[in-house]
């Protein structure tokens, strides 16, 4: 197959995961990101089940075992921070015999970033302007003006997606929830 070069919009992790995959099947993955850096903060995500299992395969798990906020009780409250109810975290990292983790976003994204290795190109801090499609391309300008071919443009820019809005206006955005 000779279309190999793809370009993966976003940096978050549905986009590095792709081209984690993209790369190790012999694809040429590039991803674009619009912000200068990898994003930090975000909120707390349950990892256990198949993303366990893919970060298995991905030989990740050591390295998120380092940005488990290990917590032991998982406390709900009403408005006036009284105490409704609670649940032993730890037991339920038992019965899934410690494949479980609780994650920032950024931390599982920050993971799976450093596990490219250094021959896949990352564009921080610019983004799609346009996008041209024919039978054997897709011709894409960045906002600092370079144009490049590549063979597959994928959108994992997230809910307010460039990606979609170029590709299909504002359609898609009527037809959504």
């Amino acid at each position: 197959m000779d279309n190999r070069n793809i370009l993966i919009s976003g940096a978050g992790i549905a986009g590095t995961t792709l081209a984690f995959w993209l790369k190790k099947f012999g694809f040429n993955p590039t991803i674009i990101e619009v912000a200068p850096k990898l994003r930090e903060g975000g909120y707390a995500i349950d990892f256990m089940g198949t993303g366990y299992d893919v970060a298995e395969k991905m030989d990740i798990v050591d390295e998120l075992k380092k940005v488990d906020i290990d917590f032991s009780k998982l406390t709900f409250v009403d408005k006036t921070n009284k105490e409704k109810g609670s649940m032993n975290y730890q037991k339920i990292k038992s019965f899934l015999k410690g494949r479980a983790y609780t994650l920032l976003r950024s931390d599982l994204a920050k993971v799976i970033y450093n596990s490219l290795g250094k021959d896949i190109e990352v564009i921080f801090g610019d983004t799609i302007n346009n996008i041209e499609q024919d039978d054997e391309k897709v011709v894409v300008t960045f906002q600092n003006g370079t144009k490049r071919n590549f063979d597959l443009l994928v959108g994992a820019d997230g809910l307010h997606s460039n990606v979609r809005d170029l590709a299909f206006g504002g359609i898609w955005k009527r037809n959504t929830i």
